[in-house]
């Protein structure tokens, strides 16, 4: 048996910015894509969706000052 729900455009927008965070997309194509006036406002609404990569920035500062290259 099917089961109908009743979806809102404004829930199956959210749906869409956050498979579009999991398959990658970086902020200012989010931005582009929900026609958001800054990436400010879109990292504000949908910021927590983004994995949390401070550690691999720190490894990748590390790697460029140990190896020499500025």
């Amino acid at each position: 048996m099917w089961e109908v729900y009743d979806f809102k455009l404004h829930e199956l927008r959210h749906t869409a910015a956050s498979l579009a965070i999991q398959a990658g997309a970086n902020i200012k194509a989010l931005q582009n894509m929900l026609g958001h006036e800054s990436a400010g406002l879109t990292l504000d609404r949908y910021g927590h969706l983004y994995p949390s990569d401070v550690e691999a920035v720190g490894v990748a500062i590390n790697n460029m000052l140990t190896s020499g290259i500025t």
